[in-house]
């Protein structure tokens, strides 16, 4: 019986929707960098993602709450190693719909780490956040 049991609850994980987030709104080749987070209604959320040798970054976020939507987000890249050149930016926006940040990145970076924390402040129980890094 309990096996049973773990079989449906992976079979249920396994046929979850994926987390939809669109890319940024200039165009161009954008690639998502991992997959897009959701949070649960009411709840909020990170985002942790490693870029290798990105041209540009983008963190798109979304949410269909008619409140603004809480940003708070870092961005690291660094060209060889943590002995090489390095650059860290930061910033906290808010924003109705969506919110798209564009860190800077350093010319020749080999990585880059983006992290976030997304929120609805006051959004009550339906208010559901969605993210997705981007890079080109």
């Amino acid at each position: 019986m309990v096996w049973t049991a773990g079989v449906v609850g992976f079979v249920s994980l396994a046929l979850a929707p994926a987390v939809v987030s669109p890319a940024p709104p200039d165009g161009g080749p954008w690639q998502r960098v991992g997959a897009a987070v959701a949070s649960r209604p009411g709840r909020s959320v990170a985002l942790f993602r490693f870029a290798r040798e990105p041209g540009a970054l983008a963190l798109v976020v979304t949410s269909s709450s008619p409140r603004a939507i809480r940003v708070s987000w870092t961005s690291y890249c660094e060209i060889g190693d943590d002995d090489g050149p390095n650059e860290e930016r930061q910033g906290v926006l808010s924003a109705i719909g969506r919110a798209v940040v564009l860190p800077t990145v350093m010319n020749g970076s080999s990585s880059c780490t983006v992290t976030a924390f997304l929120s609805v402040p006051g959004g009550g129980a339906t208010a559901a956040v969605t993210a997705a890094i981007f890079d080109r």
